[in-house]
């Protein structure tokens, strides 16, 4: 029997870090004396039950929902760099973002706010199955799963989108397979809203939220996953997502990433600058026309891209039913 994973909304420990040219670490809730006495103490109407990890930027924990009876994940603002209201506002950015969000392949946001001593938490669904980064490392995809997992993780971004925000870490382990099969797009945590400027100004607090951006000296997201702009620490939309969604592609029906490098200037030089194999180089059962979506996506120009998420599901339910037979098993080609 499979080891049963729980979703934990963050990076883990052993994934790329996101990268920051600028970060002067101070006291983190991870620190402080609060988060080794967590368990057991009730935040809100939350009882905290177990630690589940921690990641970049938040402690996980499996808690109750004393109202309702129900188990969810709450995640707590770990780490602050010099400028310790920039990242309580993102944190909470995230929050007010994704709490809109509603769709059957994006965890939900149930709630957020702060504890008593002024740290942030956001609640939300807690996602029992495993990463897609599992299902690649264990030979577990044939190519019509890989296609079909492909359009669900771009049908939430086809519904992120659609409401101004972009995730900006698409990656393996942001994709949950859950114990029914259902695919969930996982951590929202980098989330940057396209349409900032055109926001209300009425609420004072929205207002502190939306003045507080990713700052221009941190690059966000995972090396292997970056797309060409985010690497440039460029503006970014949603053809950003798009292009990680490429890569995601591409290692999920070749059987090994679009990129590499041996430190994050190589694998930023390569994604700025060199054009992968196609797919089928490394695994024949692809046809050419997944090649070209999966090139299509990863084109270095935005414009030369798919434009929407919606034009990319179009391309690939044409393709899935032309290799809805094949259960070759997609192997995974390790790095020289």
């Amino acid at each position: 029997m499979r080891e049963r994973k729980v979703f934990i909304s963050e990076p883990a420990l052993t994934d790329n870090a996101v990268l920051v040219k600028a970060c002067c670490f101070r006291t983190s809730f991870a620190e402080s004396r609060e988060a080794q006495t967590m368990i057991g103490q009730i935040v809100s109407h939350y009882r905290i039950l177990e630690k589940l990890g921690e990641g970049g930027m938040g402690v996980v924990y499996a808690a109750e929902d004393t109202h309702l009876g129900r188990h969810v994940a709450i995640k707590f603002l770990s780490s602050a760099t010099s400028d310790e209201h920039h990242f309580k506002a993102r944190f909470l950015r995230e929050a007010r973002a994704v709490s809109h969000l509603t769709h059957p392949n994006i965890a939900m946001i149930y709630d957020y706010g702060e504890t008593a001593e002024g740290y942030p938490f956001i609640v939300m669904e807690k996602v029992s199955g495993r990463p897609l980064s599992d299902l690649l490392n264990e030979n577990d995809l044939t190519l019509p799963r890989a296609v079909e997992i492909i359009e669900d993780v771009a049908d939430a971004l086809t519904e992120a989108h659609e409401q101004g925000i972009v995730h900006r870490d698409i990656k393996p382990s942001n994709v949950f397979i859950t114990e029914r099969g259902q695919v969930k797009v996982l951590d929202f945590g980098l989330a940057k809203q396209m349409n900032e400027e055109h926001r209300s100004q009425a609420d004072p607090d929205a207002r502190t939220l939306l003045h507080t951006h990713t700052r221009s000296d941190i690059v966000v997201g995972t090396p292997l996953y970056l797309s060409p702009e985010q690497a440039k620490g460029a503006p970014v939309d949603g053809r950003s997502d798009l292009f990680a969604l490429g890569a995601l592609l591409y290692e999920c029906i070749a059987g090994k990433q679009a990129f590499s490098g041996s430190s994050v200037i190589e694998i930023g030089a390569q994604i700025l600058h060199v054009d992968p194999p196609p797919p089928s180089a490394f695994n024949p059962h692809v046809p050419k026309e997944l090649d070209r979506i999966a090139l299509k996506a990863l084109s270095k120009k935005p414009d030369a891209r798919y434009q929407t998420a919606a034009a990319m599901i179009e391309d690939l339910r044409k393709v899935r039913t032309k290799v809805a037979g094949d259960t070759h098993r997609i192997e995974r080609i390790k790095d020289d």
